[in-house]
Order: C-alpha cells, then structure tokens, then sequence
C-alpha cells in the first residue's frame, strides 16, 4: 500500500485473501467502480496532480473505500483494513477523510488494532499517544516498530522499544505487545512473532457486537420516551387532583383545564413516538438478520434480558429488597402468590423476540424465592 507524509490523499483501504487480484471501490454516491491493481497506488496519492497543478480536488477525495483481493494477503478469516492518517480540523493536511473523529470511529469498529511507529522516529509521538488513548480501550492492540532496518543496531533498536514501552505504560494505554518488523531485512526483526499472531486471530471466532450495540441504542431510546410518559402521565394525574380543590374559582380552574389539554396532548405524542420507535426497531433487525443470513453470519437480536449490564447473582434477594423498599410482605406466602398470578400471565411482549423470556425469567426469581 502507498504512503505518504499529507495524510488527506489517501482512502480506507481493505485488503482481503482471494485466488485472483482483483480490485474496486465505492465512490462518494455508493456506487461501485471497478479497477486495476495497479491503479490503487495512484488514486491513493491524488491521480491528476501534479506539481503545476494548483486544484486541492484528486480522484482520492471521490472514494469512499478501495476493496483489494489478492493471493498474497493469506490469511482467508482476515481482512485488513489501511486507514487514513488522522488529523485535527486545524491541521494544514486535514480533509473530510482524515478527520480525528472517523478514523477514531473506523478503528473502534475492528476487532484488532495493528499500531505501526516508524522506527527512525526513536519513540512514539504524543500525538500518537494521544490517539491510542481515545480508542476503545477493549479492543487488543498490537504495536509495531517498522522500518527496523533503519536503525543501526540491535541496542538502538531495543532503545527504541524500551522508549515506546514506557511512554505507553506512563499513558495507562494497554497493549498486548511490541514488536519490531522491517519488509528488507527479515532477521533483526520480530517478523515470526508478529505472523504467529496473524495466524492466530485467523483461526480465531469472533462474534459479531452489531446488533447487541444497537439493541443498546434502542433500549436507551426506550428507555428515554417511558420515562417521559411516566412523567406527564404523572403530571396528568396532578392535575387532576388539583382540579377537585379549586371549587368555584373560574379563573384557576380554566388555567389547569388549559394545561391539562396540553398534558394530554404530550402524552398522545411520547405514545406515538414510542410505537414509532417499536416499529422502526422491528423493521431494523429484520433487515439486518435478512443481510446476516446472506453471508453467513449469526446475528439474532438480543433481548433486554441479555443486556442487563448488572447481573442479578442472587434473584430472590432483588425480590425481597423491591418488597421491603415498598413496605410489602415478605413472606414466603407472598411470593407464593406472585408465582401463582404470573403463570397465568400471557405477556403481550411474546410476539417480538425475546419477549416471552420476561416471564421465565420472573417465574424463576419466584422460585428462588421460596427456597
């Protein structure tokens, strides 16, 4: 892949294992274009400039992703991904493409991170550092000291490493090792280690967080219009009260009147708010289970059950606690009770997925409440 110092000439490059080399690309308008090999390091670098050319516009800029197959990139369960350098908006070589917040954004959506540092560079920039800690700090992170063969010897190197290490260390930025690489001089390096790794992460399951990461989004969505409903529902029912209070007084009367329509009037709009919600939800994993199924890929939507962050190790004791916090019973009799009702209960939820685990799950609170 080509390099270069101005970052804002260069497109998000995938790099995937394949019997023939082939290669395309996606342009600004979604649309797929086809190309040569030996076109992707010239539109990388801005095809059409030149240095009497004065225009900032390269067919670079038009891209949004280049898609590269090719034998020589052997690892068939990995595709690699080159991104674009990173800058701020105030930075001579910033551009759309290079903006901090999308390459940021671009790499918290891998599930591994390769972190190279040139090493004529002796050590690892604050800008750099800066950058790794911004990252999603799950995601493992390998770094790399390339350019190896740059160094004059094997104690230069091992400084360089050392410098890198503690500046990372300092940061509190996790890392799963560092490593030097060098493409000419194959013997000074880590090289085996680091195709060792590869060969690992190859073999490796990952499982797919896409839907649970949007089933969050949902719920926080949710989450936020039931809450608003409770509240003018609440608000509603104030005034309701307060209307029994203000007897033959027009005037107070009127203005609680007044403010009860618009009471009302919000409670009929968070309500249809939420059904919209409802249904864009259904409609959304019902598209993205259609393309998973295409390709191959496990991905049902999770229930909020399964998205509890706080798992309850003890469920009898979240009953008991909920009881006493409302000044009810505690008794076994009581819980007796409730598991009585709920078997009964056909809960209105079983029609979407995961619905119908609502009441397993109570059923089973209940049972361990009266052991």
């Amino acid at each position: 892949m080509p390099t270069d110092i101005n970052p804002s000439t260069s497109v998000p490059t995938y790099i995937i294992n394949g019997e023939n080399e082939h290669a395309g690309a996606v342009n600004v308008f979604s649309a797929k274009i086809e190309m040569q090999i030996q076109d992707v390091k010239t539109i990388a670098h801005g095809f059409g400039e030149d240095e009497n050319s004065s225009s900032e516009l390269t067919l670079g800029h038009l891209l949004q992703s280049i898609f590269v197959s090719t034998p020589q990139q052997a690892y068939s369960n990995i595709a690699f991904l080159d991104t674009p350098g990173y800058s701020k908006p105030d930075s001579e070589n910033y551009s759309a493409k290079t903006d901090e917040k999308i390459a940021r954004s671009q790499l918290n959506a891998s599930d591994y991170i390769l972190w190279f540092i040139s090493a004529d560079a002796g050590t690892i920039s604050i800008d750099d550092l800066n950058f790794l800690a911004g990252l999603e700090k799950n995601i493992p992170k390998l770094i790399i000291i390339n350019k190896a063969d740059k160094v004059a010897n094997q104690n230069d190197l091992a400084a360089v490493v050392q410098n890198v290490k503690s500046a990372l260390d300092i940061k509190g930025i996790v890392y799963e090792g560092i490593f030097t690489y060098s493409r000419r001089e194959k013997t000074v390096c880590d090289r085996a280690d680091i195709m060792e790794i590869l060969s690992r992460l190859n073999e490796k399951q990952f499982e797919s967080d896409f839907a649970y990461n949007f089933k969050k989004l949902f719920i926080a969505c949710k989450n936020f219009y039931d809450d608003s409903l409770h509240n003018v529902k609440r608000q509603l029912s104030l005034l309701n009260h307060a209307l029994t209070f203000v007897g033959d007084n027009a005037e107070a009367s009127d203005c609680l009147k007044e403010l009860k329509t618009g009471t009302k009037a919000s409670i009929q709009k968070f309500g249809e708010l939420r059904q919209q919600l409802h249904d864009l939800q259904q409609q959304f994993f019902t598209e993205i289970k259609f393309v998973a199924d295409r390709v191959g890929i496990k991905m049902p939507e999770p229930s909020e059950i399964e998205l509890l962050e706080d798992k309850i190790s003890d469920p009898s004791s979240l009953v008991k606690k909920m009881l006493e916090r409302n000044n009810l019973a505690t008794d076994n009799n009581f819980l007796a009770k409730m598991q009585r009702e709920l078997q009964e209960v056909n809960p209105a939820l079983n029609q979407s997925p995961g619905g119908t685990a609502y009441k397993n799950v109570l059923l089973d609170v209940m049972k361990e409440g009266l052991h």
